[in-house]
């Protein structure tokens, strides 16, 4: 028997239909137009079968309904239509994929209301295609099996991708094909959960999502069609992320998830770009070569930033334990650079907004070849520690060529690193409780202390280098062989009355300087200092006062006044100490080396108790 048509009508006793159409034409089940039912229902144990090559189409007044363990076979296409009469709900339609599809494409159309298209098994070789049109819509995609693309259309759009989507605690271990998103509004959001356990490896470019279980992965900007806004949620484990390049049009949101120490590797980017960390310890890597893995978290060497053309944010969140890291590297650059770091921005050095960061408690800048401005405003952390006590630290390493880097405040422990090059070293003020370590390494160095209110080590490693002590940068008082006969005394100039800290200078190897220059305080105060061979007390400094060694010279300018300095010992090369105006005392109880003691104006007591074999005292 051949009809045109046919009309079932069937109740809840009715558990089983099989429905096989010969029409070679194809076959169409539908609503009935203009009335009756809205809904499409196709239960399970429903299976409709079309002749090999015949099209099936399901059209729904509403909503379409394939629920698991429904059946459609078809050796040529299968057409699905929801919400095709405008006139039996205005809310657009709800289309669900749960049964199994065996045919050879998969056509899915919603309407120009808000539409959500639910995915959950549709079987290998069913190619499926999605239009979703107008409307604000929802597209939930948990297993695919073979290719399926998404056309969102017009409106603010959301696709979500997991096994349990739209829910947000799913995986994609069953997106075993390519799954590839048009983004054809202006307004399209793509969220990815993927927080199943086992540790996991992803790769995010300004196309496509890889790793993390997809079979093949989500191509999310084609041919300009793009999402706005990309949303990817990792699991509670440990994770390695790559992002090697974005979309200038996206923004791009990566969730670490909690309790792991997760790597995440930002190599260039072009669209805003936000690392929102979790309660885990965990290691963001940026720079061109970013390559941190599990056994090497910190592998970050060798590249730049001038590929970060957007900001970057990062949110390393409050650790449970451990602390989070993050290191920039722009070692690869042989440009010279200039940056700015703050408590919660890093700017400069090649990159187009820079980062701002956050909640991290380890911060290690690499700055390149050629020759570097750096200013460091203030430091992130806290003396005692960033959260559950962990020690903040900021550590930044100057690269080859001759930098210039300012310190103006210190808020945790600061630690530059010379490394190649004649560098410089201005420390225009550190804060109370803060420790900053100062490191010349190789080439010659030199260091210019002004003000510090927390500790400040110096260490000039290899080569001659030179440390000044004053609060006027790079200007010393003159030297008696360098002033007129008529006008032997030292030109009031700099000041040490802002070094309320301990400074700890070690000269390191080669013939290294240290200019100590209290000239300018005060008319006429009357100030003591105490020398000995590694220690300098008084002259206006800090209790801690000044500790050195390894130097092959020490110079040291006191104030006009009626001073008295005591020289307990010095070290075992040259000493020279100017005593500027006034009637002055200096009693040498020992000497070691070479001390030379100029009295300048006025009338001077020296009292020399004893020198050491081979010393000379002038």
């Amino acid at each position: 028997m051949l009809v045109n048509n046919l009309n079932l009508t069937f109740n809840d006793r009715v558990e089983e239909l099989d429905i096989t159409d010969n029409a070679a034409g194809g076959t169409t089940v539908t609503t009935e137009p203009g009335g009756g039912f809205e809904d499409l229902l196709i239960k399970d144990g429903v299976t409709i079968t079309s002749v090999p090559g015949a099209t099936i189409e399901l059209q729904a007044r509403d909503d379409f309904l394939f629920r698991d363990g429904a059946v459609i076979n078809s050796t040529g296409d299968v057409i699905i239509r929801g919400d095709t009469d405008a006139s039996a709900d205005a809310a657009g339609s709800t289309i669900d994929l749960f049964g199994t599809i065996n045919a050879d494409r998969v056509f899915v159309h919603g309407d120009e209301d808000n539409d959500t298209v639910n995915v959950g098994n549709v079987q290998t070789n069913a190619e499926t295609t999605i239009w979703t049109y107008g409307g604000g819509d929802t597209v939930n995609i948990q297993t695919i099996d073979a290719l399926t693309t998404v056309y969102t259309g017009t409106g603010a759009n959301t696709v979500n991708v997991g096994s349990t989507a739209p829910s947000t605690n799913g995986n994609v271990n069953g997106i075993v094909a390519e799954l590839v998103i048009h983004g054809e509004s202006s307004n399209d959001t793509l969220n990815v959960y993927d927080k199943d356990a086992g540790n996991e490896t992803g790769n995010l470019t300004s196309t496509d999502l890889t790793g993390l279980d997809l079979g093949v992965g989500i191509n999310y900007n084609v041919g300009g069609d793009r999402v706005e806004t990309l949303n990817i949620f990792l699991g509670n484990r440990t994770d390695t992320f790559t992002i090697a390049s974005t979309d200038p049009a996206t923004t791009t949101n990566l969730y670490t998830g909690d309790v792991n120490a997760n790597i995440v590797n930002v190599q260039t980017i072009d669209g805003a770009t936000n690392i929102i960390g979790g309660n885990g310890s965990d290691t963001v890597n940026v720079g061109s070569n970013a390559a941190g893995v599990v056994s090497n978290a910190n592998d970050n060497s060798g590249g730049t930033l001038n590929n970060i053309n957007a900001l970057l944010t990062i949110d390393g969140n409050d650790p449970t334990t451990g602390s989070d890291v993050l290191n920039v590297d722009d070692t690869g650059d042989d440009n010279p650079n200039t940056g700015i770091l703050t408590p919660t921005t890093i700017t400069g050095l090649g990159m187009a907004s820079g980062i701002v960061y956050g909640t991290i408690e380890h911060l290690n800048i690499s700055l390149g070849k050629g020759g570097n401005t750096f200013t460091i405003n203030n430091t992130h952390g806290s003396p005692s520690g960033g959260y559950g006590g962990y020690q903040n630290t900021t550590v930044v390493n100057t690269g080859n060529g001759a930098d210039l880097v300012t310190i103006k405040d210190v808020t945790d422990t600061l630690t530059v690193n010379g490394q190649n090059g004649n560098d410089r070293i201005n420390v225009n003020g550190t804060g109370v409780g803060s420790t900053s370590n100062l490191n010349g390494d190789a080439n010659d160095d030199s260091f210019h202390i002004r003000d510090i209110d927390g500790r400040v080590y110096v260490d000039g490693g290899a080569n001659d280098d030179n440390i000044y002590v004053t609060d006027v940068t790079a200007t010393l008082p003159g030297t008696i062989p360098d002033l007129p006969a008529t006008n032997q005394r030292t030109t009031p100039t700099g000041s040490v009355d802002l070094i309320d800290a301990l400074l700890d200078v070690d000269g390191g190897s080669g013939s290294d300087q240290m200019y100590v220059d209290g000239s300018r305080a005060p008319a006429f105060e009357n100030r003591n200092a105490t020398l000995t061979p590694t220690t300098l007390n008084g002259m206006g400094l800090s209790s801690e006062g000044i500790v050195y060694n390894n130097l092959a010279g020490l110079t040291i300018w006191m104030d006009a006044g009626n001073n008295t300095m005591t020289v307990n010992d010095t070290h075992a090369t040259t000493t020279s100490i100017y005593m500027s105006d006034g009637t002055d005392t200096v009693d040498v109880n020992d000497a070691s080396g070479i001390l030379t003691v100029y009295g300048e104006e006025a009338a001077d007591i020296f009292n020399v108790l004893a020198t050491n074999p081979g010393s000379t005292l002038n």
